[in-house]
């Protein structure tokens, strides 16, 4: 599915506009996978695709619409915004709202420059994207789905974490199937809360029934959000869902976190699917870091221990209290395990 404008920096013409009030924004069409076809395809999902071709033996079809930089909101359903006592927020007056991030109202605002239409939509508008590209497609058989997206919600983590459950039931009520929800967490870019946010996708696993969640920090960029490395993730992507979905023996998972033991002036931490927890450069592992009383976070000496991660820190006065991972922004965490697969970021304060 390929959209009829993309929300450019520029202004759109009126036929454009038009077109986007009768909510024709998509053009779908099937296309054999060539070099030329794969060249406007996302490269993630090509490389997903390519993996469960050749684990599965089967042809493999893969519908793409995402729209880069399209909020959350804009893939939920009307009906359940207006009838939630949060979400419902958001939907008033969204060119001007607080909950749509700053860039994405200004980016909109350009974009309808050329109409005076209270009632423009817009693909970053709440329930849009929904009405153009999702519901269009209530009686075609999929087998689950792959999210990469959430950088317009970073700024709003909590926001976030009430806004893509709902994007979850608000899909599988379209077509009646718990289908697995399969996402990226975002990746390691110098913008505030990217660590907060992490984490807080990592702990919505735990939320979302059939859900799971592949980490990308490693092939981030500290300027571009749209990093090179996109192989590793459609693999890890593709990994996951011949694991959990297609039964296939096969690991897809770095180390998680399992339970954190403080113990005076040093961390323990547990992990699964630890074997071989090692830093992915071959130096010292980086990342950590632990705070006391003060709340001051210090980077934390880490040394492995069989399948545990030891911490402590000269600088922090006084016992341990909390601990965390790849919390900058640009994460430089270098934990893997024997498969080079990457850990987490993750924080005990949440």
């Amino acid at each position: 599915m390929k959209a009829t404008v993309w929300p450019k920096a520029k202004a759109w013409d009126k036929t454009a506009l038009n077109e986007l009030n009768k909510l024709n924004y998509f053009n779908a069409s099937w296309k054999e996978c060539t070099p030329e076809s794969a060249a406007e395809f996302s490269a993630i999902a090509y490389y997903y695709g390519e993996e469960l071709q050749k684990a599965l033996n089967v042809p493999v079809g893969i519908i793409m619409n995402a729209v880069g930089g399209s909020t959350t909101e804009a893939w939920i359903d009307r009906k359940s915004l207006e009838h939630h006592p949060v979400l419902v927020d958001v939907m008033d007056d969204w060119l001007t709202n607080d909950f749509v991030q700053p860039w994405c109202r200004e980016r909109a605002k350009l974009n309808l420059k050329n109409t005076d239409n209270t009632l423009q939509g817009h693909p970053f508008q709440a329930a849009y994207l929904y009405e153009t590209g999702i519901a269009p497609l209530a009686h075609f058989p999929i087998k689950g789905v792959c999210w990469y997206q959430g950088e317009s919600n970073a700024h709003n983590v909590e926001f976030h974490e009430i806004l893509f459950p709902q994007l979850v039931k608000s899909w599988r009520k379209v077509w009646g199937d718990n289908f697995p929800f399969y996402y990226v967490q975002l990746s390691s870019l110098n913008r505030p809360t990217w660590g907060h946010f992490r984490d807080s996708q990592r702990r919505l696993q735990a939320i979302i029934p059939n859900s799971g969640m592949v980490v990308s920090s490693d092939c981030g960029h500290p300027t571009d959000v749209h990093p090179k490395q996109k192989k590793p993730i459609g693999v890890r992507l593709a990994n996951l869902s011949l694991a959990n979905t297609y039964g296939i023996d096969i690991e897809y998972s770095g180390p998680i976190i399992n339970n954190v033991i403080l113990q005076g002036k040093k961390a323990l931490l547990n992990y699964i699917n630890a074997d071989g927890l090692q830093a992915a450069d071959g130096k010292d592992i980086k990342g950590f870091e632990v705070t006391g009383e003060d709340g001051v976070f210090y980077s934390a000496e880490a040394h492995v221990i069989n399948e545990t991660i030891e911490l402590k820190s000269k600088k922090v006065d006084g016992d341990i209290l909390h601990v965390r991972y790849g919390w900058q922004a640009y994460s430089k965490g270098n934990l893997v395990n024997e498969l080079g697969l990457p850990a987490s970021t993750f924080s005990t304060e949440y």
